[in-house]
This record gives C-alpha cells, sequence and structure tokens, in this order.
C-alpha cells in the first residue's frame, strides 16, 4: 500500500479533488463562482484569523422537483436518493469554493435556469433552501429577502444564487 502523501498525489493528478465526502472527480462538480466574493476578516483577538465569504454569486445544478425530492412512506416522509445526491453536491460545491455558514440575516437572489418551459419556480425553492441550509446560512429562518427569477435555458440547466446582506431601508 502506498503512502498517504504519494497517494494524495496521484489522485491530484488523476483530476480527483478531495471534498467532506471522499474523492471526486473535480470536473464533475466544480462550478466556477460568477462575481468575487466580499470577505470579512474576524477580529484581531479572535482565534479565528481566516476570512469567511460574506457575500457573493455562486452557481449550482438545477435541483430535482419536489416530487423527486421526497419519498413518503408508512412510517414518514425521508429525502429520496436524488434529494440526498443534490444536497451532497450542493454542499461539495460550496465546500470547494470555500464557502462558511453565516449567523447573521441574508437576502438571496436566485435565478432558476430550468431545462424546460415547464414547472413552477417554487417547486425547486424549497429543495434549493433546505441543501444551502447549513452551508451557506445555519439556518433557513435568517433569510430575509428572496429574490427568484426563471430563466429557460435548455442546455445548461442550473440554478445561480447571490447572498447578500439584507436591504436596511426597505420596508
Amino acid at each position: 500500500m502506498k503512502d498517504a502523501a504519494s497517494f494524495r498525489a496521484t489522485m491530484r493528478e488523476k483530476g480527483f479533488v478531495l471534498t467532506p465526502s471522499g474523492w471526486v472527480k473535480a470536473s464533475a462538480f466544480v462550478p466556477k463562482p460568477l462575481s468575487a466574493p466580499l470577505y470579512i476578516f474576524a477580529p484581531k483577538n479572535s482565534a479565528e484569523d481566516k476570512p469567511r465569504r460574506l457575500e457573493g454569486t455562486y452557481t449550482l445544478p438545477y435541483p430535482p422537483v419536489l416530487n423527486h425530492y421526497y419519498i413518503h412512506t408508512r412510517r414518514g416522509v425521508f429525502l429520496s436518493p436524488k434529494g440526498r445526491a443534490y444536497k451532497e453536491t450542493v454542499k461539495n460545491n460550496l465546500w470547494f469554493m470555500s464557502a462558511e455558514p453565516t449567523k447573521e440575516r441574508v437576502a438571496l437572489t436566485i435565478r432558476a435556469f430550468r431545462p424546460a418551459k415547464r414547472g413552477d419556480v417554487d417547486s425547486i425553492l424549497k429543495c434549493l433552501l433546505d441543501s444551502l441550509e447549513g452551508v451557506l446560512y445555519q439556518n433557513d429562518r435568517q433569510i430575509e429577502e428572496l429574490h427568484v427569477y426563471r430563466h429557460d435555458d435548455k442546455l445548461n440547466p442550473r440554478v445561480e444564487v447571490s447572498i447578500s446582506l439584507p436591504n436596511k431601508n426597505a420596508k
């Protein structure tokens, strides 16, 4: 068996990336952020001197519709395999881009580029917001503003999520 350092080097040469879930082919999930994020640094006396991402735009795969996200059984309602896979993909994408959950109130702008001209915007929201919980923000109760725009893109279905501080002047 190889030692750990040579194994990591071999995996990276083959195009794999180490994520919280294990080794994943980098080309399979690495999206590019659409805008440069704003970094907030912790106070100098804080033990955490690493910047955390507060604002930015993230491109994610198009989520499954709500009917495919959950499984209904006699024992209750559970996350389906498609739902688990999507949630894991979102977690890996945002972990790879160094996103950290914030404790502050947030405003989200979501641009959904759907693969076909059918379905409601709200059917993907539950899946998307549940997948972002614990990754971009700690709890979806922190969402103060939510703007959703629907577009059509058959060749590249995706969701672009922008996170920012809410507008304090809005009434």
